[in-house]
């Protein structure tokens, strides 16, 4: 039986994790500082090896912020993390290490959860607070985020699955 911890610094808060597709790199989203930790990671011995960190929203939010949801895309370029506080959708490249590309608004308050629709082309928040589930477009090659006008009225929605 293996077992490992792995320790994200104080103050982190760890809330989620997401694999890169290749299995080599877990992404955890710390719920605390708002930041993101790319970990190594080695399936045969279940070891993490903290990386670098980032923020997940821009350098001059001067509001608090607490991190939700984290995805991979499906071919690892990317991972989207939702911001409560700030409201956004967080883009981050990958490669060659983690960097904030962007952040989009989530059209809403409180974005609980994302998933990924229509093989990666779509993404679907949980906006919990505002009682709607909307949909944005995934621009694949740029990682880039768009509404597309389309939006669900579900009663305070804290958890989605991949569709």
């Amino acid at each position: 039986r293996l077992r490992h911890e792995a320790r994200m610094g104080a103050g982190a808060g760890p809330r989620h994790v997401a694999f890169h597709p290749a299995g080599h790199v877990v992404y955890v989203v710390n719920e605390l500082n708002s930041t993101l930790t790319a970990c190594a990671f080695d399936p045969d011995g279940g070891r993490l090896d903290r990386g670098e960190s980032i923020s997940t929203v821009p350098s001059d939010f001067p509001g608090d912020n607490f991190p939700s949801a984290i995805r991979a895309s499906a071919d690892g370029r990317f991972v989207y993390v939702a911001n409560r506080g700030h409201d956004s959708v967080a883009v981050i490249s990958t490669e060659p290490s983690p960097r904030l590309l962007a952040t989009f608004p989530c059209g809403g308050e409180l974005p609980r959860d994302i998933a990924f629709g229509a093989e990666g082309r779509l993404l679907y928040v949980a906006n919990e607070r505002s009682d709607l589930i909307t949909i944005l477009a995934v621009e694949p090659e740029s990682g880039g985020l768009a509404p597309t006008g389309r939006e669900v009225p579900f009663p305070g929605p804290t958890c989605l699955l991949p569709v």
